[in-house]
């Protein structure tokens, strides 16, 4: 072997060393970006479950309020209901002892 040879090889081992150190160095840009980007999708996606939380607990408290409404209503149609119905009962009585006085009165005077 030569001279001219030998004196190749360290320029090339020196060239290879270069070429890994760039080498590692874009790799670590490149991890560093990757994690830059996967904490940027991270707060993005976190954005985005909290406004779908947020929607959620909203239309489970208007679901909720519609509920209580609803049940309000039907309670107040039913007791008007019962009230109507006790009414129309006290009615009934008020006019069957009103009958009942009217006759003893009669028969009273007979």
């Amino acid at each position: 072997m030569s001279d001219s040879n030998f004196s190749i090889y360290p320029k090339i081992i020196v060239e290879f060393e270069n070429d890994l150190d760039k080498i590692r160095a874009s790799t670590s840009d490149d991890a560093k970006k990757l994690i830059d980007l996967a904490y940027s999708l991270s707060l993005e996606m976190d954005k985005e479950v909290k406004k779908i939380f947020d929607d959620i607990s909203s239309n489970i408290s208007k679901e909720t309020q519609e509920e209580i409404d609803r049940l309000r209503k039907k309670y107040a149609d039913e007791r008007e209901k019962k009230i109507s119905e006790i009414k129309e009962k006290a009615n009934k009585n008020l006019e069957k002892a009103v009958s009942e006085v009217l006759n003893a009165i009669k028969g009273a005077y007979k």
